[in-house]
């Protein structure tokens, strides 16, 4: 047979067999490793070098040969998720289970600090999902795979956290490295003054409140609104703005829905937009989710320096910086708490020269509730495709899906943090990993 058809792999795995059973170890992995040496492939040569480690532990009976082997597939192809598997399953048949926990956590961990520093591919959740398999963590694999799926285009079902994803508590996992606590306490406690200061035009939108036919989608509206501790919030329709949600201001609270996406039959893109601004709404970021990326440090300096007067903010025009100044301190119409000038401080220590980011970040974090919330990162991502213009929605899968995903910053986020540790714990707080 193998005279006839050298390259068949099944009929050298047969004969590997019989010589095994005969006794003759040697010349059974011999045989295998000739198999290797006239691999054509890198799929096949990684084939044939995990088949040749298990022909040395389980027919040559030589463990120690074995691991060398399984550990230089593993050298030569770190990421790939089926030699992982092949060597921590041997660790496992070995009773090495302290070992196979060390290479779980390091192989996840090399895989996300990959995803951070942005190189995003497939290859890297298929590794997740194969960590939290042998975990035995059965949310977190779900979860991989079905953001690997999701990054073709495919729906696998999720359980989802609904309206209490909104709970503040979750804020410390949810937000954005650059929404830190002293921000998010900052405009807690006075991020009103910049909606004041900067407030949307609803005329100019042509925004209305909903018709007394919608009530019964208001009421739901409201609803949702109140798990996220916004009461009186009032919800308008606008046909000039598309089909998007606009959190337009925290004080008093108010949300604008794009007529077309009121009308829209995607249901879960829907909630998805609305929980993503009522957590902006939430956490009274309004008018820094909307501000242009070019205008966010003016708009910041100034908004900092009337809490540290002493403090000279870099890379602003100074009559520009005045300007703005005066435009919010015409806005400060309430008392503010006395730590304010305080965590401005700790604001101005820790933004740096990212002010421009800091839109996107607070978009980040909408999302990422949005995404606890609804569960599905394919309607996520539609969901962030029509935040961003493209009504059409992301493509439907093939390369150019993934090619969309890398290049938008908001979609790119929420695909690895649905991989990420922190979106694992505030699913198992809120009982979804059960």
């Amino acid at each position: 047979m193998l005279k006839r058809e050298p390259e068949d792999e099944g009929s050298v795995a047969r004969l590997v067999q019989v010589y095994g059973r005969l006794g003759n170890r040697e010349t059974a992995v011999q045989l295998q490793t000739d198999l290797l040496a006239r691999a054509k492939t890198p799929d096949e040569k990684r084939q044939r070098t995990l088949a040749l480690a298990l022909v040395e532990e389980q027919i040559g009976g030589d463990k120690k040969r074995a691991e060398g082997t399984f550990e230089r597939a593993r050298k030569e192809w770190p990421y790939d998720s089926g030699v992982l598997r092949a060597l921590a399953e041997f660790q496992l048949r070995n009773g090495e289970s302290r070992v196979t926990q060390v290479l779980l956590d390091r192989a996840a961990s090399d895989a996300r600090r990959a995803l951070g520093t942005g190189r995003f591919e497939p290859g890297f959740f298929e590794v997740l999902a194969t960590v939290a398999e042998l975990k035995s963590s059965g949310d977190a694999a779900l979860v991989a795979r079905a953001t690997l799926a999701a990054l073709h285009g495919e729906e696998v079902a999720v359980p989802a956290a609904g309206p209490i994803a909104g709970d503040a508590r979750l804020d410390e996992l949810l937000a954005p490295e650059l929404v830190r606590a002293p921000l998010r306490a900052l405009l807690r406690k006075s991020g009103r003054i910049l909606d004041a200061a900067y407030p949307v035009d609803l005329r100019a939108l042509r925004a209305a409140p909903l018709p007394v036919s919608s009530a019964a989608f208001n009421s739901y509206v409201q609803q949702v609104a109140s798990s996220f501790g916004i009461r009186g919030l009032e919800v308008l329709a606008s046909s000039a703005i598309g089909p998007v949600c606009l959190p337009v201001s925290s004080g008093p609270p108010q949300l604008v829905f794009g007529q077309a996406l009121l009308d829209s039959e995607d249901d879960a893109a829907r909630y998805f937009l609305m929980i993503r601004s009522l957590k902006i709404l939430q956490g009274h970021a309004a008018a820094l989710s909307r501000t242009a990326p070019i205008e966010l440090w003016p708009v910041l300096a100034a908004f900092l320096s009337i809490f540290a007067p002493n403090w000279i903010p870099q890379g602003v025009e100074p009559k520009k910086l005045t300007d703005t100044q005066r435009r919010i301190q015409g806005a400060m119409n309430q008392q503010l708490d006395d730590d304010v000038p305080v965590l401005a401080l700790e604001v101005i220590g820790a933004i740096g020269n990212r002010a421009s980011l800091l839109g996107t970040a607070l978009n980040q974090w909408g999302n990422r509730t949005a995404l606890l919330s609804a569960g599905s990162l394919v309607a996520s991502l539609r969901g962030v495709a029509l935040a961003g213009g493209l009504t059409a929605g992301p493509p439907k899968d093939g390369p150019e899906r993934v090619k969309w995903i890398v290049r938008n910053p908001e979609a790119r986020d929420l695909a690895t943090f649905a991989v990420g540790e922190q979106y694992a714990e505030a699913r198992s707080r809120l009982g979804l990993t059960r």
